[in-house]
Parts: structure tokens; C-alpha cells; sequence
């Protein structure tokens, strides 16, 4: 099962794609996938939930399919 964070971007999505990866690298963590839902709302795939549950804090996301 693949834990889903929705995240909205402000419309840099160039920096905003590398404030994330800087962000996982740095906690050396991988995200499976990322998705658009539309121009600004985004869903991250991660495999662990602890991993989606921090990464949806940093990020002012939620976490959409939390056990």
C-alpha cells in the first residue's frame, strides 16, 4: 500500500520540485512518485507512512490515506 500526500504548490514549481527532493535527500528518504492532480495540487507517493506523515508536515500537505 502506497501512503498518499496532497500537497498545493504556490506556482514556482521548479523551485518548489527542489525544495523537496533537497528536503528527501536530506532525510534520505524517496518518494515513489509524483503526481499532478492539477496545476497546483499534487499527490507524493511514498511506500512508508512515517516517511508520508513527515514530508506532509514539512510541506502543508495531508496525508489521505492515514491507518
Amino acid at each position: 500500500m502506497w501512503f498518499i500526500v496532497e500537497i498545493t504548490l504556490d506556482g514556482n514549481l521548479g523551485r518548489e520540485m527542489n525544495d523537496m527532493r533537497t528536503w528527501l535527500d536530506h532525510k534520505r528518504y524517496g518518494a515513489i512518485s509524483f503526481r499532478p492532480k492539477s496545476p497546483v495540487v499534487w499527490h507524493v507517493d511514498f511506500e512508508r507512512e512515517v516517511e508520508a506523515r513527515e514530508f506532509a508536515q514539512a510541506f502543508a500537505g495531508h496525508l489521505l490515506n492515514a491507518t
